[in-house]
């Protein structure tokens, strides 16, 4: 199980639904998805009160499970088999992210943001919701290699030429240098 705070708010990630609880079990799913199945399971408490969150899963093996807590505002990132899940604690606010399935996610202290990606770009969220989303770094499968306060840098796979080519991300605008070069028009 993991725990983790984001302003008055304790958040953990539970093994699975309660059998039985007298607390609030709120469903979370992506547009059109049902909601009749144990998806990643986590506990929120705080000045509302104390309630738990079932995220249905993106049904992808590989895909990301965790949870990413903010820590300038009271917000967290929720991942269910590369689903991911952006939600506001001290409102109802919350929404399925567009990129899917997320394989990884990197928490940026410094800019209190987490970087996510799938298969050709990435996206940065804060609490209020997402900061950027790059154009397309790789042909299919990127690899993050180093984070700094203000870039991160990485491999993005280059199918054309049987390669894997280094990009660079500026993390404050999401613009990045590098990457395969055959990616124009994608």
């Amino acid at each position: 199980m993991r725990e983790l705070h984001t302003g008055k708010f304790h958040v953990e990630m539970l093994p699975g639904l309660p059998g039985m609880s007298s607390l609030e079990i709120r469903q979370f799913a992506r547009p059109g998805q049902s909601t009749h199945s144990e998806g990643t399971v986590v506990s929120f408490s705080g000045p509302s009160g104390h309630w738990i969150g079932n995220f249905q899963s993106g049904r992808y093996p590989s895909g990301l499970t965790d949870v990413v807590a903010f820590q300038d505002e009271p917000g967290v990132c929720v991942f269910a088999e590369g689903q991911g899940y952006s939600l506001r604690l001290d409102s109802d606010s919350h929404r399925a992210l567009e990129i899917f399935p997320v394989f990884g996610v990197r928490y940026i202290r410094e800019r209190d943001l987490a970087i996510v990606w799938d298969f050709t770009k990435l996206e940065a969220h804060s609490a209020n919701g997402i900061v950027w989303r790059t154009k397309r770094v790789s042909w299919d499968g990127i690899s993050i290699t180093e984070v700094r306060s203000d870039h991160l840098t990485g491999f993005g796979r280059d199918a054309v030429n049987d390669t894997d080519v280094e990009f660079t991300i500026d993390l404050l605008t999401g613009e990045h240098k590098g990457g395969p070069r055959n990616l124009e028009g994608l």
